[in-house]
């Protein structure tokens, strides 16, 4: 996901011995930026900035170009994936790398390491972003995904190709976090013209360039979950699905199941959420949405007992309401979850909305992540049945 890139704020914080290196190694500028050691954070950010002004158009074209890539990858989790590709590959990081910002680390690691930066900002934009499509599907006993990236290639260019006019071309990369199994395609998009400069006066405006696509494919053994990412919509995204169960999992598309929220059993009396409390300091459902099962009515309930955790505030509120809940199913859930080991950058509390049948608020952040996994495992999450929708719409659930 693109984010939003200001040379001013970015040069700005940029640390100056680190703009002095990199202006020197730079393979196309190769250029000596003065450092003055008496310089305030103030004086820094503006001989940066001043620096950069007085470059060439080229200069300074080939500075942006590598500070925009660079911050793409300036957060707390970005870092984080720095370090653990570092301790991957045994990359030997300076003395003072925990000194840099978050923004100098990502320029640091992109000056010395190029390949594996960009190798990182691909694994980045696997776990940050949203426009995700889930799917239930089953991988076919004794089959190996971690070696179908070619045919997968063929098969998504041929789609894009045969559907679209694009996509002749399309390399694959494959990755694998945490379990999962994930590729990223590259097809390639439709020739476009770019309006650009030619000189100080004059436009050229027959630039032509083939820009490139990015789909995303991740999969989760443990769970059966394939998640995919592309732009086009549903239908695409559902065709990439067929795709990806047909020609990885070796399985036909009719297998392929969607998720739904399973919200109605939290009315059960002995549910209870399940965690490990090294890993997890409370549970709370915060609020639920109720609609009767005639549809005569609606509502919103919250509950707002601190000593209350888990179910017991919705069970003891319903109980007070003279136990309506059986006459109408949970058509949405508020539940609050908080860490006890925060991530940098992170409240370490997550407040997950999950709306009937299918709707949530949740990104592939870490702890978002986390969360649809607890999510799996309390129940609350299950492939999507059409006699299941129409008994959990429909009739009431005995007590």
């Amino acid at each position: 996901m693109a984010k939003t890139f200001n040379p001013q704020q970015f040069l700005a914080r940029l640390d100056p011995n680190l703009a002095a290196t990199y202006y020197q190694e730079q393979k196309e500028l190769q250029l000596t930026f003065s450092v003055d050691p008496t310089w305030t954070k103030k004086e820094a950010g503006e001989a940066n900035s001043d620096f950069f002004e007085k470059l060439t158009d080229e200069q300074r074209e080939i500075a942006e170009s590598d500070f925009r890539i660079v911050n793409e990858l300036k957060s707390y989790a970005g870092a984080d994936m720095i370090y653990q590709k570092a301790q991957q590959l045994n990359l030997e990081l300076p003395n003072y790398f925990d000194e840099y910002s978050l923004q100098d680390k990502a320029l640091w690691f992109y000056l010395h390491h190029p390949d594996e930066f960009i190798s990182t900002t691909d694994e980045y934009e696997l776990h940050d972003g949203s426009g995700w499509a889930e799917v239930y599907i089953d991988n076919k006993p004794g089959n190996s995904i971690e070696d179908k990236g070619p045919a997968l290639a063929r098969a998504v260019s041929t789609f894009y190709w045969e559907h679209y006019n694009k996509g002749k071309y399309c390399i694959p990369r494959l990755y694998k976090y945490n379990d999962k199994v994930s590729y990223i395609l590259y097809p390639q998009d439709h020739a476009r013209t770019d309006v650009t400069y030619s000189g100080p006066d004059s436009l050229d405006e027959i630039r032509r360039t083939i820009p490139v696509m990015k789909v995303y494919f991740t999969y989760d053994p443990k769970y059966s979950v394939l998640s995919v990412r592309a732009k086009g919509g549903k239908p695409v995204k559902k065709k990439l699905q067929k795709i990806f169960a047909e020609t990885v999992l070796q399985q036909p598309d009719s297998s392929i199941a969607g998720k739904m929220y399973d919200l109605n059993q939290l009315k059960d009396k002995d549910f209870a959420f399940t965690y490990d409390p090294t890993e997890i300091e409370t549970v709370k459902v915060k609020a639920i949405g109720l609609k009767a099962y005639d549809d005569s009515f609606r509502a919103t309930l919250r509950f707002n007992r601190e000593t209350l955790s888990g179910t017991d505030d919705m069970m003891q509120t319903l109980n007070d309401l003279n136990n309506p809940q059986y006459n109408a199913y949970i058509s949405q859930a508020i539940i609050y979850i908080k860490f006890k080991k925060r991530p940098k950058g992170s409240r370490g509390t997550v407040t997950a909305t999950l709306t009937f049948p299918q709707s949530h608020n949740l990104a592939e952040t870490k702890l978002h992540y986390r969360v649809k996994e607890l999510l799996r495992e309390w129940g609350l999450t299950r492939p999507h049945d059409d006699a299941y929708f129409i008994e959990y719409t429909s009739q009431a659930v005995s007590s």
